[in-house]
């Protein structure tokens, strides 16, 4: 019995690492080097906020508001840059680009509240 399961989970063990083989390899042949170096500062930040969160379990939580500021910074790099980066780096995509003419309609916004304000009707 106990070699049906051992074998078993060494069967899964090699399933596993054919899979991550094969994802690497797809991984490195297929994706563009702008999202591969996104990919790399996610990992950085990743790792930065695992360091600082093991290391306040670790050794103390004296700190605490420079540990919480430093979390919750990487932590919000991390979503920022991970909803943000791909779409804007992404061969194919037309990036994160402003509505047109943005500067045309602030223009005429702020001058027709100029003008409301000197009209007489406004006036109190």
């Amino acid at each position: 019995m106990l070699g049906a399961a051992g074998s078993g989970g060494a069967g899964s063990v090699g399933l596993v690492g054919s899979v991550v083989w094969r994802f690497l390899a797809e991984y490195g042949s297929s994706m563009p080097s702008c999202l591969k170096v996104l990919d790399a500062y996610l990992l950085y930040v990743l790792l930065t906020s695992a360091l600082q969160f093991n290391c306040c379990l670790g050794i103390s939580t004296f700190p605490f508001n420079p540990f919480l500021s430093g979390f919750i910074s990487t932590i919000g790099s991390f979503i920022l840059s991970s909803q943000c980066g791909p779409c804007a780096v992404s061969p194919g995509s037309q990036g994160v680009k402003s509505p047109p003419n943005t500067h045309t309609h602030l223009a005429v916004a702020i001058e027709e509240e100029l003008c409301l304000e000197d009209s007489p009707a406004t006036a109190y």
